[in-house]
């Protein structure tokens, strides 16, 4: 196994190809850490992916449970797991574990539901574990990190808002700016094709709460769901928008161990004019297709 893993989605590959997981998941906290929710999954069907959310306040109960040290029998694993899954997924399980990371204050959680280990290879999880666990906490670290050297403060906005504060801006400066478009399914199209586990939803949920803190408290930014993000430049900034944009990408590159060099953040950007109703009707035709 290799032992440089940078990102979460490096540690899922690594660590479900060498516990032999047919069906499983990787669960980070959600961006409002009060829940586990999936970030990278191998053979789950649709209605499981979205299902599957482990409140933080119940973690301590499942991992009692589900936990290696559990002493539960199968069926009651299955019976606490099932209700995070579909009922599919549930009525073909005929065990479950959940690894936790590290395990006096999770970061990740683990889930292993099939895999020739759930039946009678704890000793063999344990083993491999010890092997595993520096690389994958190290990777951990490495996110945390990530999130630390950014901005832990921006500005969300919801469509109304967004467009509310640029021509209040427009009125109170008389100037105008840029609206950048940032696609960020072209940044998962790429995080797929070498990670194809990832779920696409939570990627690009990750993706847009990155590069909202690398882009701080300084512009107004606004996040559509599973699409894009739009970013609010003032004419009045001394900002280089080609040099922002090359910089989000740099970090993006870096971050998810994507090829150095590649091109991975499609963009637009439209100047916006200096009075209200002609930035208005821009903006309009913009965000034409989002919603609040």
């Amino acid at each position: 196994m290799k032992t440089d893993l940078r990102s979460p989605l490096e540690v899922f590959t690594a660590t479900a190809d060498l516990l032999r997981v047919n069906k499983g998941a990787l669960l980070l906290r959600s961006h409002d850490e009060d829940s586990f929710v999936v970030w990278a999954q191998r053979g789950l069907d649709e209605t499981s992916r979205h299902r599957l959310e482990l409140p933080r306040q119940k973690l301590s109960e499942l991992l009692q449970v589900l936990g290696l040290e559990s002493s539960a029998d199968a069926e009651r694993k299955v019976t606490a797991i099932a209700p995070y899954l579909s009922n599919l997924e549930s009525s073909m399980l005929s065990s479950a574990l959940l690894l936790a990371f590290p395990e006096s204050d999770p970061q990740a959680l683990f889930l292993v539901l099939e895999s020739p280990y759930l039946t009678g290879g704890e000793t063999h999880v344990v083993l491999l574990l010890a092997a595993v666990g520096d690389p994958i906490l190290d990777a951990l670290d490495n996110q945390a990190v990530r999130h630390l050297r950014t901005n832990s403060r921006y500005r969300q906005l919801n469509r109304s808002s967004f467009v509310q504060q640029i021509l209040e801006h427009i009125q109170e400066k008389g100037a105008g700016g840029h609206v950048i478009s940032l696609d960020m399914q072209s940044v998962i199209d790429h995080l797929l094709k070498q990670h194809p586990e990832l779920d696409r939803f939570r990627g690009i949920q990750d993706l847009q709460t990155l590069v909202s803190r690398i882009i701080g408290a300084e512009f107004l930014v606004l996040q559509a769901p599973a699409r894009g993000l739009w970013i609010f430049v003032s004419s009045e900034t001394t900002e280089d928008i080609e040099l922002l944009i090359a910089h989000i990408s740099e970090v993006i590159r870096t971050e998810f161990g994507l090829e150095p060099g590649l091109e991975v953040l499609n963009h637009t950007s439209v100047e916006l004019e200096s009075t209200t109703l002609q930035a208005q009707t821009q903006l309009d035709s913009i965000l034409a297709d989002v919603q609040d």
